[in-house]
């Protein structure tokens, strides 16, 4: 069995850390998966580490599932960097790290994070990924062309994929949250324009249509989906077992 435990950075770390965590164990499954969740993370393995996984590691942005395929006991520690202050942390664009896993040196003093971009990631997540990019623009006072340039080199995607990647958590909110909805109605109340759309989505960043996965979900993707940040819908929803 494998148990997660998270804790809040120290302060001097805050304006650039979103949390501190830990995770030991077992997993009791021969694959585990990593849904994406906007964040990059620092990464060392104590104990046994996944195949094909370095001993410390820095994470890009996941733009899909990542599979992970245990060899033994855990005993990982993990640094989780808030989406805007990756780039600003790591000394480095972050859209150069999207997707790979690398190993890099933390420069001795670091920027601050972006603060138009924080405010902008920040209405994201308030919006649990509806809020729309001109209304993004104005809010941050940059053009169209500026804001998608220094989004990207601050969290590592561009404003509409991370959009996309909040809003994907929203769903695992509220699944979390409110029993297993109705998909039709958690779709509309997400931003998505129909059902069809939510399951292609869905799709993309889980590897499996809705209910297939929570009929059968990886420990480890609920374990770490970043749930503190999204906040479900605002409405209770009905068992509805209907597949995609």
């Amino acid at each position: 069995m494998l148990t997660y435990r998270q804790e809040p950075p120290p302060a001097h770390l805050a304006p650039w850390v979103e949390c501190t965590w830990t995770l030991d164990g077992i997993a009791e499954a021969a694959m585990e998966t990593i849904l994406p969740d906007g964040r990059m993370e620092l990464i060392v393995h104590d104990a046994s580490r996944p195949k094909h996984q370095a001993e410390s590691f820095v994470t890009g942005q996941l733009t899909a599932p990542l599979h992970l395929f245990p060899t033994g006991p855990m005993a990982t520690r993990g640094v989780r960097l808030r989406p805007a202050a990756a780039g600003a942390f790591l000394g480095l664009p972050a859209d150069e790290l999207t997707g790979r896993f690398e190993t890099l040196s933390i420069p001795f003093q670091v920027k601050l994070p972006d603060a138009a971009i924080t405010h902008a990631v920040s209405l994201i997540e308030q919006s649990a990924g509806a809020v729309r990019m001109d209304q993004l623009t104005r809010a941050v006072n940059l053009s169209p062309r500026q804001f998608d340039r220094r989004f990207l080199a601050a969290v590592g995607l561009p404003p509409k994929a991370f959009a996309r990647v909040i809003r994907f958590q929203a769903v695992l909110a509220a699944y979390r949250n409110d029993d297993f909805p109705r998909w039709a109605d958690l779709a509309l109340d997400c931003g998505f324009y129909d059902q069809a759309h939510l399951a292609n989505e869905f799709r993309h960043f889980a590897g499996a249509p809705p209910t297939a996965f929570f009929r059968d979900p990886s420990a480890l993707a609920l374990l770490m989906a970043n749930l503190s940040k999204t906040p479900p819908p605002r409405r209770t929803y009905h068992r509805d077992l209907c597949d995609f």
